[in-house]
């Protein structure tokens, strides 16, 4: 079985950081983050949809598809445990 992203980060490994960060933060806090990083995930799919839209047409095709193939993808899983984590925090915070 898998553990969560907020279990990893609890037992001190990837996303600690960001856990001890916002683990004593007010709910609305919390709220905002998880509002902010959703939105992140949104325009990193439309990078990934439409990336001359983000990036310039000058640019390498290999750094190009390195970013709509690599780069942004990573990023997204990583704001998805982000959310996750900071789920978790809120469930915590109000049983």
């Amino acid at each position: 079985m898998k553990s969560s992203a907020y279990e990893i980060a609890k037992s001190g490994g990837r996303h600690a950081g960001f856990l001890l960060g916002h683990a004593t933060k007010s709910t609305g806090e919390v709220t905002r983050a998880i509002r902010s990083l959703r939105n992140q995930v949104e325009v990193h799919r439309d990078k990934i949809a439409n990336p001359l839209k983000w990036v310039s047409p000058e640019l390498p095709e290999r750094q190009l598809s390195h970013l709509v193939n690599q780069y942004w993808p990573k990023e997204i899983a990583n704001f998805t445990e982000q959310i996750e984590i900071l789920e978790q925090i809120l469930a915590e915070a109000d049983p």
